[in-house]
């Protein structure tokens, strides 16, 4: 199971390049680090992308098997890399995080540290590794997450 999500994954990735480039307006390089918390960078950002296929968007709510989603989620380690690297490197760059839903769809939230727009809280269960394991993870709350379309490249 966690060897055929990763192949999707790394499919996806590659797929979705060219048109993340085209909606962050920004020539976006795929990272050739396998275990690089984020999938693309350029000068300024980092962006990570998660395929969630089974994911829906309708009438401005995201839905799950036909339920309501009130979070969308990512492993806790992505955003405590990217405050690391600021401040590590005394930089200020931006970082994304990327859903690619049902239809092709993408939505951003850029990450902060502000926790205004999202909570952490730590799971155990079985993430694909025939082993319970127990992680931190970041509820992002879908009020705060948005489309992006290519009107919406003035974000960067």
């Amino acid at each position: 199971m966690f060897q055929r999500n990763y192949l999707e994954g790394k499919k996806s990735e590659t797929e979705s390049i060219d048109q993340l480039s085209i909606l962050f307006d920004k020539p976006l390089k795929q990272s050739e680090d396998i275990f690089s918390h984020f999938d693309y960078y350029d000068d300024n950002i980092f962006v990570e992308l998660k395929t969630r296929k089974n994911i829906k968007y309708i009438d401005d709510k995201f839905y799950f098997n036909d339920k309501q989603l009130d979070t969308l989620i990512f492993d806790a380690v992505k955003i405590r890399s990217a405050f690391q690297y600021n401040k590590r490197n005394k930089t200020n760059k931006e970082f994304y995080m990327v859903w690619k839903i049902q239809d092709d769809r993408y939505f951003y939230w850029k990450l902060n540290w502000n926790k205004k727009d999202y909570y952490l809280n730590q799971v155990s269960a079985d993430f694909g590794h025939a082993t319970e394991q127990t992680r931190d993870i970041v509820y992002v709350h879908t009020w705060a997450i948005q489309e992006l379309v290519e009107s919406s490249t003035s974000l960067v």
